[in-house]
């Protein structure tokens, strides 16, 4: 296994759920995740109707930020990780 992708922690009306994910050092920067996150969405939208997908990034996680980006997630300042503060909370909505 070179990573794994998941989708988790669903709004209690199942319309919003968070993005996580995590590649082996080994096989980072060869753009698997990218393609793996890729499908992740899709499915996401396009199975189970999600309207809002959220990542976590800490700060400091340029690597994860720039993936996030390059994936069109924007920064959503109007939350905020209570548990870390430390965290930005991305978010990418479902084109309609």
């Amino acid at each position: 296994m070179i990573g794994r992708v998941c989708i988790w922690n669903f709004s209690e009306d199942n319309t919003i759920a968070e993005l996580g994910y995590e590649m082996n050092s080994a096989n980072q920067g060869n753009g698997n995740m990218n393609d793996a996150i890729r499908c992740v969405i899709d499915f996401a939208f396009n199975s189970i109707s999600l309207k809002t997908i959220e990542a976590y990034a800490h700060n400091e996680n340029a690597r994860y930020i720039k993936l996030l980006k390059t994936l069109s997630f924007v920064i959503n300042t109007e939350r905020v990780d209570e548990d870390n503060l430390a965290n930005c909370i991305y978010s990418l909505d479902r084109v309609s």
